[in-house]
């Protein structure tokens, strides 16, 4: 799942060598499994969902299945293309924005209730992800969430990850006015993960002052 800029010209040519290999396998994956950690804190209530780094859609897919409005925003034209054509007839925007900055959604001036990025942070490099953290914020609405997967351990070559820091960004989104809902360490449900030792911090922030009783997305 995807970036630009200088240093992530490398993680996005990586992700498009790949690509061929990848669509499958993350279409494999059933997003309920995925986001199991968190599933108590996604809404039920249609909402405005922002999926950044969405590969092939599938977990923008679910989403808007499930009644939301979702824009998935991701920078590999090969993903963005299965995905549009995989998940066609669905409430499902595509956007080829990316990170750190997202400059083309915050220019749009749109506000979105839960922002995703799933598999995402371990790409940005430490000095990146206060911007992106910032610009995550500009685009949250007024008691939305963020939901962030942060990935510990190797990632593939071609695909560099700089560390999961996953402390630090806790602090960063305190700085910012979040506060933290959830917090868990997870295992891989790959199995080429799992065999390489990678773990995941999984991560709810929120706009402070958010109201309570947000309740479960289910299947």
């Amino acid at each position: 799942m995807a970036l630009v800029d200088n240093m992530q010209s490398e993680v996005l040519a990586g992700y498009g060598r790949d690509a061929e290999g990848l669509i499958d396998r993350f279409e494999a994956l059933d997003p309920v499994q995925v986001f199991a950690p968190v599933l108590d804190f996604l809404p039920v209530e249609t909402c405005r969902v922002l999926d950044v780094g969405a590969g092939t859609g599938r977990d923008a897919a679910w989403l808007a299945r499930a009644g939301h409005v979702v824009t998935a925003v991701e920078p590999v034209a090969a993903f963005r293309s299965a995905g549009q054509s995989l998940h066609s007839g669905l409430d499902l925007t595509w956007s080829a924005d990316h990170l750190p900055d997202l400059t083309e959604l915050r220019q749009a001036g749109a506000l979105y209730d839960l922002l995703i990025l799933n598999g995402v942070w371990h790409h940005l490099r430490l000095p990146e992800r206060e911007s992106a953290l910032h610009a995550l914020r500009c685009l949250a609405a007024p008691a939305a969430r963020l939901v962030i997967s942060v990935r510990n351990g190797p990632a593939p070559a071609g695909r560099p990850s700089y560390g999961g820091e996953a402390g630090r960004l806790l602090g960063q989104a305190r700085d910012i006015g979040l506060s933290v809902r959830c917090h868990k360490k997870e295992a891989s449900i790959q199995p080429q993960n799992i065999a390489a030792g990678v773990t995941w911090d999984w991560l709810v922030l929120e706009v402070s002052g958010a109201e309570e009783g947000k309740g479960q997305l289910g299947n």
